[in-house]
Order: structure tokens, then sequence, then C-alpha cells
């Protein structure tokens, strides 16, 4: 009998759409669709899983590549790190800096130079064969233009060896830090003196075998406000589906965060902000001073285990924060520390704006024209009904 009862094409059918039930309980909209039209789904959400898993193996090889490039780039960080602290003197050639315009128009120039020099050539020549006498109607003075030219750089060099030449590329890294504009408003002015200390900010990748995660690293000089010469925050990266809920992986999406216990020197904490009060006993009357911390805006709460968070918002602000220094900031220090990257985001942002400002022009448009219809539509039903009386 039991074998009969589960042949029974009812009793499975019915089985299967309980099955659907339980398995699709996301909305309203699904559990409206047809038994048939269910099943669909439930196969487009099984190669969803597939292609998450897939996605999950490519974050793995992607922060692969990521790793092996880091000790490509590392030679260049470390050259970066020996400028910005005087360790290293860059020599002419390597101050010699074009932008890429500048290769482009030089090379326009060079090819104008040698086809004037071909032209040039060319009257020489046939200057030589006229008469050969030319340089005789004409005397040059070369040795009062080669004691100018003396006299000028000498003149030169006096103004830049008058010139003050501070150690390295002083306050580089609190420069870079509030030109970021989602960190200005968070560095307060005690935090600038710390900040000022600054070294290096590095970006460390997971080791092979370990959970994906990077690291943000602090270099400090020995200071006055505490004890550490690095501070860390670790962000660890969601590389793999959850079996309790695999459907929502949202790719390299960070899971979550840790900072480091800063060992402040006594009276040197920027996150607290201390007062005394005095207290009188209620039955002796005798006064005692009590001290009590209470927590201040700073940003070295960036390194506290919750993070900062940006205009009170949440978690994410602190994870997009993180993920931006690892990205952009950190690798691109000398394009916020000359402000170059500020100008290419305020023209994103005129861009953004003039596409708001056309948006609208096109919306306020569209609606006309509709009234336009609308007043056109109403006049026909109008002429209908005079047809029609």
């Amino acid at each position: 009998m039991a074998g009969k009862a589960v042949k029974n094409p009812q009793l499975l059918e019915l089985g299967k759409r309980e099955k659907v039930k339980k398995l699709l309980q996301d909305t309203d909209f699904v559990e409206s669709l047809p038994v048939k039209v269910k099943y669909r789904v439930l196969a487009l959400k099984k190669l969803q899983t597939r292609a998450a898993h897939l996605e999950s193996k490519f974050l793995r090889e992607f922060h692969d590549i990521e790793r092996k490039f880091a000790e490509m780039y590392q030679p260049l960080l470390e050259k970066r790190r020996q400028i910005i602290n005087a360790v290293y003197e860059p020599t002419e050639e390597e101050c010699e800096y074009k932008s890429d315009c500048e290769e482009y128009f030089e090379e326009e120039m060079d090819e104008e130079e040698e086809t004037n020099s071909n032209e040039e050539g060319m009257v020489h020549e046939y200057v030589d064969e006229d008469d050969g006498y030319e340089d005789c109607y004409y005397d040059y003075d070369d040795d009062d233009e080669e004691e100018e030219e003396d006299d000028s750089t000498g003149a030169t060099g006096g103004e830049e060896s008058n010139e003050e030449d501070p150690k390295g590329i002083p306050d580089f890294w609190l420069t870079v830090l509030k030109n970021v504009e989602a960190l200005t408003p968070l560095i307060k002015k005690y935090d600038e003196p710390i900040l000022k200390l600054l070294t290096d900010i590095k970006v460390k990748l997971s080791d092979p075998g370990e959970p994906l995660s990077f690291t943000l690293e602090f270099h400090f000089k020995p200071n006055e406000y505490f004890k550490n010469e690095l501070l860390t925050k670790t962000y660890v990266l969601k590389s793999k589906l959850a079996c309790y809920d695999p459907h929502p992986y949202r790719g390299t999406a960070i899971e979550y965060a840790t900072g480091c216990d800063i060992d402040w020197n006594e009276g040197k904490n920027v996150t607290l902000r201390t007062i005394k009060k005095k207290q009188r006993h209620r039955i002796w009357g005798t006064v005692r001073t009590v001290t009590e911390d209470f927590p201040k805006d700073s940003f070295f709460n960036f390194f506290s285990p919750h993070g900062i968070n940006l205009n009170g918002g949440d978690e994410n602000d602190d994870f997009l924060l993180g993920h931006n220094l690892r990205t952009y900031i950190i690798p691109r220090s000398v394009l916020f520390f000359s402000g170059d990257a500020l100008e290419s985001q305020q023209e994103g942002v005129v861009r953004e704006v003039n596409d708001e400002i056309y948006d609208k022009i096109i919306y306020d448009d569209w609606m006309a024209a509709i009234e336009e219809v609308k007043a056109c539509c109403k006049n026909l039903e109008a002429l209908v009904e005079d047809i029609d009386r």
C-alpha cells in the first residue's frame, strides 16, 4: 500500500506543492505564481547559487592576483616612504615628472622641430653653395653672452640656496587625509599634531590560506601621545556562501572589521573628554573631587571596534571608508596631497549637477508636451460633441 501511495501522482503533486510552498517564502508575488512557474523560479535560484559559488571562487583568485601585484608595488611604495621621510633624496632625473599630455605635446613638438631643421638644412646648403661668405658680415660677442649666463645662473643658485629646505615632505599624510572629503569633518584640531607624526600608511593583504582580508597599517614616529608605533584596522571580506542563507551573496562585501587598542599616555587620550566634579558627603559634609570620562569625536575612533560613523550613519560607512582608503587614497596618496584628486572629484560633482539640470529640463519639456496633448484632446472632444449635436 505504501508503495502505491507514493506512486500516486496526485499525492506526489501535492508533496511537490508543499515543498515549493516552503522553499518559496520570499514574496507574495512568487506565491501567487502558478506551480509550474514556481518550479522554473526554483531552477533559476539554483542557477544563481551556482553562479554565486563561481563568484566566490573568482574573488579568492582575484585576491591572489592582488597579492602578487602588491609585491611588485612594494619597491615603489618603499621609495615613496623614503622620500617622504627624508631617508632618500631623489635625483634630478627622478624629479623630471611629465604628465601624459605633456609627453604627447613634446612628441608633436619634436616632430615639428625635425621638419623645421630639415627646411633650415636646405636653406644653409643653398647659402653655402651661393657664396660661402655669409658669416663675414656679422660679429658675435660670445664671451659677453657666456658671462651674462654665468651671472644669471649664479644669482638663481643663490636664491635656491637661501630658500628653506625642510626634510622630506612635511605633514604629507595629514594633508592627504584632510583632502579626503569623507575624512575632513572627522579630523579635529587636536588630532592634527598626532597625524603629523605619521610616517607611512600601508595596505597589507591576508596570506594564502587565511580568510580573505586586508589590513590598514598606520605607522607613527615615537611620540608623547601613545606608546604604539603601529595602529591597525583589519577588514574581513565575505569570500564564501553561508549554508543557511546562500542567496544574498554580495561579492566583495566586507563582513566585519576589527580595530586595535591604543595605549594612550596619561592625559593624552584625544578620544575622551575628562570632566572633574566636586561631590559633597551628605552626612559629614566633606568634599571630594571625582573625574569622569566622556567619549569625544576624534579621527582615532576609527581604530575602535565600532569604527567611525559618517554623518550619523551605520557601520557600512566605516566599511566604505576602509574600502576607499585601500583602493583609492593610499595607492594614489600623492594625488590627494597635490590636490589633483580633489579636482577630479569636483569635476565629477559638476558633471552630476549638470546631468541633473539636463534631466530636469528634459522632464519639464516632456510635461509641457503632455499638457499640450491633453489640451488638444479636450479640444477634439469638444469638436466631436459639437459635430454629434
